[in-house]
C-alpha cells in the first residue's frame, strides 16, 4: 500500500517550466555590474510575459534656450511583479557607452564626477527626479539617497539634467537609457531601452523690422521664445553700398550679462538712420553658461529694413536768381548729411527714383537743406533737383561716394527762378 502510494504521488507532480524572463541572482542589483548577464539584447524574444520598457520617443531635442531639464515618459509592462524599479543612466555622447554616465540613479539623484567631464555639470548638483508616482526611494534623507522611478498602470516618467552643447568624439547627443528591474523571488530585468537628445541653439528670428518715418529709425521684433540669462544676443546691421556691395558688419547693441528680464531682448528701436538706405538686420545667439573651444553660435535669417527716401519740397517762393528747397523731415543725425544735385531737363524717376544721367551738384548759399537752402542759379531756367542723405565718412566733401552710407534719390521738384 505504501508503494502504490508514492508512486501515485510521483505521477501527479507538476513539470517544472522554463521562465521566458532573464533571472539573475540577488547580487547583481548594481547596473554597472559587468559579471550579470541580464541584458537580453540582441533577444529576439516577443513572449507576452517578458518585462517591458519603451519610451514614448527615442530621440529628443532639447536646446540651451528651453532649459537644462528634460523629462522622459513611456510605458512599460511589469507583469504585476513585486518591487518593480526602473534604473536610468545618462551619457554625454551617444557614441560610447564604455565611459562612465554621469547620472546613475543607482548611485543616487546627483550628477556624478566622471573622467573625461563632457557634460560640463558640477557633480553633486541635484540631476535626477521622478516624474510620475511617488517612485521607490531608497536611503531616504541619506547622502546616498536613491530614487526609482516604477512602472505604475503601464506607465512612467522621470526628469534628468542636461549639460553644454557636445562637440567631442563621444557623439553630439545625449543618450539616456533606461530598464525596467523586477523582483519576485528573482531579479528579471528588460533590455535597455535608449533615448538619444540633440543639444543646441534655437536659431532667433527678427519677426518684424518696421520703419518709423517721424524718426527715420527701425523698430525691431525679435522672436526669442523665452527669457535666458545664459545666451547673449548680438543684433547685427549691414546696408547696401552704392557700388552694390554690402558693408561690414556693425553692432549697433549687444545683450549681455542680463540678470532680470530686459524689454530690449524682445525689441529694439534703432534710429536715426539714413534715409534712403537699404539695411538688413539679424541677430546672433551665443550660448555662455559654459567654455566651448569653438563659440556656440546660432544666427537667424535676415530681414531687410529699408528707411524712406527724403522728401523734397519748395520751402520758399522762388526769387530773382535764386531757388529755395528743403527737406520734409530733416534727419536729426548732425552727422548725416545731403548731397543736392540738379540738372536743366528732367532727370529723377522710378520707384525708389534714380538718375537718368549726371546731375551737377550745387550747394546752399545760405541756410540748409533741413530749414530753407537758397540755391543761386541763372533766371528764366527751369531747374529740376533732387537730394539724398548720407553719412559722410570717406572724405568731407559733401558729395556721397560709393563706399559710404549712402541711400537713393528723394523725388524730383522743379524750380524756374525769374
Amino acid at each position: 500500500m505504501a508503494l502504490f502510494l508514492l508512486l501515485l504521488s510521483a505521477g501527479c507532480s507538476n513539470p517544472v517550466a522554463n521562465s521566458l524572463l532573464t533571472d539573475q541572482s540577488s547580487s547583481c542589483d548594481s547596473i554597472t555590474d559587468s559579471s550579470c548577464s541580464t541584458d537580453n539584447e540582441g533577444d529576439d524574444s516577443t513572449s507576452s510575459s517578458a518585462v517591458e520598457i519603451q519610451a514614448d520617443s527615442d530621440t529628443l531635442t532639447a536646446n540651451m534656450d528651453g532649459g537644462d531639464i528634460v523629462e522622459i515618459t513611456g510605458t512599460c509592462k511589469d507583469q504585476g511583479r513585486r518591487k518593480n524599479r526602473i534604473l536610468v543612466e545618462v551619457f554625454a555622447g551617444e557614441l560610447d557607452e564604455t565611459v562612465s554616465p554621469y547620472i546613475s540613479n543607482d548611485f543616487g539623484t546627483k550628477c556624478l564626477s566622471v573622467v573625461p567631464d563632457l557634460s560640463g555639470i558640477a557633480a553633486g548638483s541635484e540631476c535626477f527626479w521622478v516624474t510620475k508616482g511617488a517612485g521607490l526611494v531608497e536611503d531616504a534623507l541619506l547622502p546616498s539617497e536613491r530614487k526609482y522611478p516604477q512602472c505604475h498602470n503601464g506607465q512612467f516618467g522621470f526628469s534628468v539634467r542636461l549639460g553644454k552643447i557636445l562637440t567631442e568624439a563621444q557623439g553630439t547627443k545625449y543618450q539616456i537609457r533606461m530598464k525596467l528591474q523586477t523582483e519576485d523571488g528573482s531579479i528579471s530585468q528588460s533590455t535597455w531601452n535608449r533615448v538619444t537628445v540633440s543639444r543646441g541653439l534655437t536659431a532667433p528670428a527678427i519677426t518684424t523690422a518696421l520703419v518709423v518715418p517721424s524718426t527715420i529709425s527701425c523698430n525691431l521684433t525679435n522672436l526669442i521664445p523665452r527669457f535666458n540669462e545664459n545666451i547673449e544676443y548680438t543684433l547685427n546691421r549691414t546696408f547696401q553700398l552704392r557700388n552694390g556691395t554690402t558693408s561690414a558688419v556693425v553692432n549697433p547693441v549687444m545683450f549681455t550679462g542680463i540678470t532680470s528680464a530686459n524689454t530690449n531682448v524682445f525689441s529694439f528701436v534703432e534710429g536715426p538712420l539714413v534715409e534712403g538706405v537699404p539695411y538688413t538686420y539679424s541677430i546672433t545667439a551665443e550660448e555662455t553658461e559654459y567654455t566651448y573651444l569653438t563659440p556656440q553660435t546660432k544666427v537667424s535669417s535676415t530681414i531687410p529694413c529699408r528707411m524712406n527716401e527724403p522728401v523734397l519740397v519748395a520751402a520758399d517762393i522762388p526769387t530773382t536768381g535764386s531757388c529755395y528747397l528743403s527737406v520734409a523731415v530733416g534727419n536729426p543725425d548732425p552727422t548725416v548729411e545731403y548731397e543736392i544735385q540738379y540738372g536743366s531737363a528732367p532727370n529723377w524717376s522710378g520707384t525708389p527714383p534714380s538718375a537718368n544721367g549726371t546731375g551737377t551738384v550745387v550747394g546752399c548759399a545760405s541756410g540748409t537743406i533741413r530749414d530753407r537752402c537758397q540755391i543761386n542759379l541763372p533766371s528764366n531756367v527751369t531747374y529740376y533737383f533732387a537730394v539724398r542723405a548720407f553719412r559722410d565718412t570717406v572724405t568731407a566733401n559733401n558729395v556721397a561716394d560709393i563706399t559710404e552710407e549712402s541711400g537713393f534719390w528723394s523725388n524730383e521738384i522743379s524750380c524756374r527762378p525769374p
